[in-house]
């Protein structure tokens, strides 16, 4: 019976190389995983599931309205990667010793977020052939401030944890 329940919700899979047992044989590393405790990321990851849930609910009203709902939800997904990333890469940065290396790691994401925002409007405007979706890529750009205020209200809760700053 435990064997089929495993089957049906699709959890019986194991940490390759980490342990080596199933899942259900540890439920204090499920129950971090789904909690998310201690990860930077949390508040970033709530907002993406919340903001794809409410787009997904009300992709009739938004398309009614003008918006293009692929666009939508493949543009959040890009800025919440950017985002996540961006995260990681000062995360890592402020727990650095030098300046230097933090500052190379702010440069950093600034410019692999900048690029890649670059990179994904230009492959949008040449895969659409000009004919843009104005509303939603205005929304996307709100979403991007969004989760920029995300990402630095997270990073100085983390600064606030590091001992060298």
């Amino acid at each position: 019976m435990a064997e089929m329940a495993r089957a049906d919700i699709g959890l019986g899979i194991t940490f390759a190389g980490y342990c080596g047992d199933d899942l259900y044989n540890h439920p204090s590393y499920f129950k971090q995983i789904a909690m998310l405790k201690g990860s930077p990321a949390r508040s970033v990851i709530i907002f993406f599931i919340i903001l794809n849930a409410l787009i997904v609910v009300f992709r009739r009203k938004l398309s009614a309205n003008g918006f293009n709902v692929d666009v939508l939800i493949i543009g959040n997904i890009i800025v919440f990667f950017m985002t996540a990333v961006s995260v990681f890469i000062l995360g890592r940065g402020l727990k650095a010793t030098n300046t230097p290396a933090f500052l190379r790691s702010v440069y950093g994401s600034f410019t692999i977020k900048f690029f890649l925002v670059l990179a994904t409007v230009f492959a949008y405007g040449f895969l659409n052939k000009g004919n843009l979706n104005k509303q939603s890529l205005f929304t996307l750009m709100f979403l991007y401030l969004i989760y920029t205020f995300i990402e630095i209200r997270t990073l100085l809760k983390m600064s606030k944890n590091v001992k060298n700053g």
